[in-house]
């Protein structure tokens, strides 16, 4: 059946002539070749092949001329701007592709192309569009789009001149010099010409086809339906409708053919589908229910080319399968690293020998590396995490990555020329690495396009900085794609809507219907709607109905026709179905039957996440007895599945602080603080003492940064600059603290900083004993009487307040300083050197130093009693029968 249309023509063809070889067939594109080579053979044809083209060689052909397009034509165009109006390369490359772009459509498809440029700078026309903006005269806007059209009216028709004196033609070019060419090309040709499936045509290609129907040097077979044919107002068949009403199709030639397909019956499916994932599960879902046999007749289509590598791996039942569309080269991972490469030299275009660390790894987890090559990145990793680095000096870069194998394209360029060339010898070596064959594919895509970017460029010098050599490389690289090797007669067929041109199949399975992707958006343009029409140029309107024809093309022939959408509203998509769908469903005879897939099984409800005290772990907890922290209850107060996660089943991974953590901000001053009053430790403090300790603020933050492994570079600027100024201000403020309180007369002796303690026993009832470990921040003789401080970022007052409230509603997190204050005193009490002596114990807030130190309040309750709700923590953490989920924590 996916050979019908190719073999009706086949067919007619033989029946007319025994031997093809003085016909030309011309094609739509080039997969229908393929085919109908495939049809001649079935039909037991045996002379020579005819001559197939594509209406776009046939075109080039007629001309005579050497077509250039693409980079090429860009940096020729640019050449002679400069000529006429010199403009940075930048700048040309905003407007030039699609300005381009415009100018071939006008050669296609305006009768007086000329006439179009003069429409546009027609400063009366401008004018009156001003006044319809509520100007009275020409405003910024209106007059920067005269300027532009006029300078463009001169520019575009002396390049044109410009380039066919060199031998050359843009697209356009190419149509208008083959539109002069055409009679002479009919008058000389001794061939027959067979033009086999096309729609919409350009000025030349409508000429050539009726001349040559005129003398009867030509056949011409559409391929139509009624459906769409004869309802004047279906989008579908606007252009054949207009072509059967040619002269050349008479009583003796008439227009073939208009079939009766798409009445037959026909299933039709619409499945409303959140997300791209899940169409192509679905599609394995749908496939699967279709048999075996049938797959031979079955085509996928995608509208959105993105979709090809989830499907490629849910098809992976299918035994043969064929994939027309190329896997796009942009989406894969060294592409993403060559951008992540280009990106990192524009950034030190900027910074100048500074290198941001996420730019890269960006780098160095996309791009295939050598054995040794990874244990170098592996060292580096770690370094970065180790000592903090976000910003790394070129020197620092050397040290650590000197030995890469490629460290020579992290190196800052003298010139974007410089960059290519080096790129170019690094993707020239990277295939000789150990490679997987999508990698090397993708490789050798890249030197490819690479060598002829350094080729076109030779001859050019306006290539001045990185952001413009990247724009070139992307316009090289954005439409490459890797083919795939297959069978095209054999097997499942995975293609685009374009590659269907001329197949029909007996199962359809299209993906993403949407709105945006059929019709597709029409892309930029500067002519408006209204000049496009009185010019007879394409509008929306026309490349909708050329999406139309062949959507309805594809499926009228169809038996079984599956449309699948994306629903989701998220990012660029706007969840819209196609507006063919619509159609389908208001105007067509058939029924389609609507699906929606839901992915969120909400019918049952939703139970927490937990972990039950398996054997396993119990011997985990068993292990955790010995080093119980009052960090650790806390942790189990405000999520008991955090405490899990983080002590009990992994330690917590470190990472790259790109922003001073709140943890970190408090290590700085703690560790600050631990440098200033460490050499003063058993000492009576003095004003003169504490004086001489603002003088080394600034060396007690180094000290702390030398600790935290922070380069100091990471406090340069930005909010770390913030944080240390801050942290500095908190050092100044303790300290003059302690001053005022020597000067208002106390004594204050410092007994120790930072204090360690470990392997104190605490009697747990029913799971034995525990060891208790932990660090206090600071321990002094104040007056007499011996404080236990613990320093913390913030505090509310309540927290450390404990009374009879408290232990009626339960201990919880809200309690937690106070827990850690109680848990610290029950530590040094068990100590020998501070038995029998009294003690406090206070909470030294950072945000409120002024304050000073806020003692524990027990009103109604003792350090017993507390250390009762301590136990109770830890009785429940070991208790076998509860288990760790995501719910806060009250202890009674």
């Amino acid at each position: 059946m996916k050979y019908s249309f190719l073999y009706r023509i086949a067919a007619e063809l033989i029946k007319d002539a025994k031997d093809l070889k003085d016909h030309v067939v011309v094609f739509p594109g080039k997969r229908p070749q393929i085919f109908f080579k495939k049809a001649l053979e079935d039909l037991g044809y045996s002379g020579f092949l005819p001559r197939m083209k594509t209406i776009e060689e046939l075109t080039e052909e007629i001309s005579g001329a050497t077509c250039i397009q693409g980079l090429a034509l860009t940096l020729e165009a640019y050449r002679f701007h400069t000529q006429l109006y010199p403009m940075e390369f930048s700048e040309f490359l905003k407007w030039f592709p699609a300005l381009a772009k415009d100018w071939d459509e006008i050669l296609k498809f305006a009768p007086e192309p000329l006439a179009v440029l003069d429409y546009m700078q027609e400063e009366e026309r401008i004018l009156q569009w001003a006044k319809s903006l509520g100007q009275d005269e020409l405003g910024e806007v209106s007059q920067r789009f005269l300027d532009f059209w006029k300078k463009n009216g001169e520019y575009l028709p002396q390049l044109d001149r410009h380039l066919e004196q060199q031998g050359l033609a843009s697209p356009g070019m190419v149509h208008l010099m083959a539109l002069k060419n055409v009679g002479q090309y009919i008058a000389a040709s001794k061939e027959r010409f067979v033009f086999c499936g096309l729609n919409a045509l350009t000025r030349l290609e409508e000429k050539l086809i009726r001349e040559l129907l005129a003398l009867d040097k030509a056949q011409c077979y559409f391929h139509s339906d009624s459906y769409y044919m004869d309802n004047s107002v279906q989008e579908a068949g606007a252009f054949l409708r207009r072509h059967r009403q040619w002269k050349e199709f008479n009583d003796f030639r008439q227009f073939q053919w208009v079939d009766q397909d798409f009445m037959q019956s026909k299933y039709i499916a619409l499945y409303e589908v959140p997300g791209n994932v899940t169409q192509t599960k679905l599609l394995s879902s749908i496939l699967q229910q279709i048999k075996p046999e049938e797959l031979e007749d079955t085509a996928v289509v995608l509208l959105d080319e993105n979709l090809l590598p989830s499907v490629i791996s849910e098809l992976s039942f299918v035994e043969h399968l064929n994939i027309t569309m190329g896997y796009p080269i942009k989406n894969m991972a060294f592409s993403q690293g060559i951008r992540a490469l280009l990106h990192l030299h524009k950034q030190l275009e900027i910074r100048s020998g500074s290198y941001y660390y996420k730019d890269l790894v960006n780098i160095l987890t996309a791009i295939p590396a050598a054995v040794t090559d990874n244990e170098i990145i592996a060292t580096f990793q770690k370094e970065l995490v180790e000592k903090n680095r976000v910003y790394l000096s070129y020197k620092m870069l050397k040290e650590l990555l000197g030995d890469l194998s490629y460290f020579s394209i992290l190196e800052k360029c003298s010139s974007p020329m410089e960059l290519l060339e080096k790129l170019l010898a690094f993707t020239t070596d990277l295939k000789t690495f150990k490679l997987s064959d999508l990698q090397y594919e993708n490789i050798s895509h890249f030197e490819k396009q690479l060598r002829i970017l350094s080729n076109q460029l030779a001859d050019f010098d306006f290539v001045h900085s990185v952001d413009v050599l990247e724009i070139l490389i992307n316009q090289l690289v954005q439409t490459q794609t890797i083919d795939f090797v297959g069978e095209p007669l054999k097997g499942l067929q995975v293609m685009g809507l374009l590659e269907t041109r001329l197949l029909t199949f007996k199962n359809v399975v299209l993906l993403s219907v949407n709105e945006g992707k059929l019709p597709g958006s029409g892309g930029n343009s500067y002519i408006p709607f209204n000049v496009r029409a009185s010019h007879q140029m394409h509008t929306y309107l026309e490349s909708d109905s050329i999406y139309a024809y062949h959507f309805y093309r594809l499926i009228q022939q169809a038996e079984k026709v599956y449309l699948l959408y994306n629903s989701l509203t998220s990012g660029i998509n706007s969840g819209e179905k196609s507006r063919f769908i619509t159609q389908l469903q208001m105007e067509s005879p058939h029924k389609v039957h609507h699906f929606v897939v839901d992915t969120s099984a909400t019918a049952t409800e939703t139970s927490e996440m937990s972990v039950s005290k398996t054997p396993a772990l119990l011997e985990r907890l068993e292990r955790w007895k010995s080093r119980v922290a009052a960090s650790h209850l806390n942790s189990y107060l405000y999520n008991p599945m955090d405490f899990y996660l983080k002590n009990i089943l992994y330690s917590q991974n470190e990472e790259i602080e790109e922003e001073l953590s709140s943890r970190n901000y408090g290590n700085l001053i703690h560790f600050s603080l631990e440098y200033l009053y460490e050499p003063l430790v058993e000492k009576y403090l003095t004003t003169k003492d504490l004086e001489g300790l603002l003088g080394q603020t600034e060396a007690a933050l180094a000290h702390a940064m030398e600790r935290l492994k922070h380069d100091p570079a990471y406090y340069a600027v930005g909010m770390n600059y913030i944080h240390k100024q801050m942290a500095l201000s908190v050092l100044e403020r303790i300290i003059k603290k302690d001053t005022q309180s020597v000067e208002e007369g106390s004594s204050l002796r410092i007994l120790a900083v930072e204090k360690r303690f470990s392997g104190v026993p605490l009697e747990i009832p029913g799971h034995g004993s525990v060891e208790l470990r932990g660090i206090i921040d600071r321990m002094d003789e104040f007056d007499g009487q011996v404080r236990l401080i613990d320093y913390k970022s913030s505090l509310n007052s309540q927290e450390l307040s404990f009374g009879l409230k408290s232990f009626q509603e339960g201990l919880s997190y809200k309690h937690s300083k106070g827990l850690q204050l109680a848990f610290y005193l029950y530590a040094l009490g068990q100590d020998a050197e501070y038995s029998g002596r009294a003690f406090s114990a206070g909470i030294w807030s950072f945000a409120k130093v002024g304050e000073g130190v806020q003692p524990l309040q027990m009103k109604d309750y003792t350090l017993e009693d507390l250390l009762e709700g301590i136990k109770g923590v830890i009785a429940e953490i070991l208790d076998p029968d509860v288990p760790f989920t995501r719910t806060q924590k009250v202890i009674y």
